[in-house]
C-alpha cells in the first residue's frame, strides 16, 4: 500500500496549469523510512489521474495522461495538451487571478497523490 503524498501545484512555483498551454510534471513515488527515501517499483501498476473543481463534483474537468518513465525508480509523468488545458474552466479575469482545482492520482487501487492545482486563465480566447 502506498501512503498518499499531498501536493500544492501553483503557477508561481512553475507547476500549475497555464490555460491554453501544454502542461507536464514529473513525479517520483518513494517510501520514507528513518529519513531515507526508497523508490517504489511502479513498473506493473496502472495509473490514473483526474482534476475536479471539488471532491463532491461528479464532473471531471481533465484527466491528464499518465506515463511511467522509470518503473523501478518510481517515476512517472502527468501531462495535458494545450487543447486540454484550454477546455478547463478558469474563472479569473486576468492571468494573476488563478483558480484552485483538486488533483488525485491512483496507482492500481492506491491513492498515491492528492492535493490542489492552480490554473491561470488565458487571454487568448477563440
Amino acid at each position: 500500500m502506498i501512503k498518499p503524498a499531498t501536493i500544492d501545484l501553483t503557477v508561481a512555483n512553475g507547476n500549475g496549469i497555464l490555460q491554453g498551454s501544454p502542461w507536464e510534471i514529473s513525479v517520483n513515488v518513494s517510501e520514507r523510512e528513518d529519513g531515507t527515501d526508497t523508490p517504489v517499483d511502479i513498473s506493473d501498476m496502472i495509473g490514473a489521474c483526474i482534476i475536479k473543481d471539488s471532491a463532491k463534483s461528479r464532473d471531471i474537468l481533465a484527466a491528464p495522461a499518465f506515463a511511467i518513465t522509470d518503473g523501478p525508480g518510481g517515476n512517472f509523468t502527468l501531462s495535458l495538451t494545450a487543447a486540454e488545458t484550454e477546455a478547463i474552466p478558469a474563472s479569473g479575469k486576468s492571468h494573476r487571478e488563478t483558480s484552485r482545482l483538486y488533483i488525485e492520482v491512483r496507482l492500481d487501487e492506491d491513492r498515491a497523490l492528492q492535493g490542489t492545482i492552480e490554473i491561470s486563465p488565458t487571454l487568448m480566447k477563440e
